[in-house]
């Protein structure tokens, strides 16, 4: 019994400070990985806003290069009839749309809706222009009945699109 005792006398210390040292090694481990999943966390934080904030611009540039004013100046009407501008134009903001369609995974779902119906907005204008004219008529006498248009109707929704990316794009700050 002696010597039972003798043999605890030791180990038991010696168990204690290895529960101990193990103990203390889990929480410093612990406490490294914690801090590492921060860190790691925080740098992807900051890169999905810089892509984010990309994805805003692109889109703001979207809106912008889909403005009546924009398309007109932008397209060339010389020599064309107004049915093949027509087409044209849409054909331009349909691409445009396309090239932009991925954005929609870093704007929110209320934005890309507004994106849509000011892109619908703009065609639904052009469309109108192409069907109070004759069919016999010019590039440049749709274009000026775009413009007119757009001076009589204004385009209220691709406006308030605008002004709500910008929004958006404020309030992450």
């Amino acid at each position: 019994m002696n010597e039972l005792l003798e043999v605890l006398k030791y180990t038991l210390p010696a168990v204690v400070v290895l529960l101990c040292a193990v103990f203390l090694i889990k929480s410093f481990l612990k406490d490294g990985l914690d801090k590492r999943r921060i860190e790691a966390k925080s740098k992807m934080t900051d890169e999905i806003l810089q892509i984010r904030l990309q994805a805003y611009e692109r889109i703001v540039l979207f809106l912008e290069r889909i403005s009546l004013q924009q398309l007109v100046l932008r397209i060339d009407d010389a020599g064309i009839d107004a049915g093949t501008y027509h087409r044209l134009l849409l054909q331009t903001i349909r691409d445009e749309f396309e090239h932009n369609l991925a954005q929609q995974i870093y704007i929110s779902p209320q934005a890309w809706e507004l994106v849509k119906a000011a892109k619908e907005s703009v065609i639904q204008i052009i469309n109108k222009a192409q069907n109070d004219m004759p069919k016999d008529v010019t590039a440049f006498d749709l274009a000026s009945k775009i413009v007119e248009l757009k001076m009589l109707e204004g385009n209220k929704q691709l406006d308030d699109s605008i002004e709500f990316v910008k929004k958006e794009v404020r309030e992450l700050f």
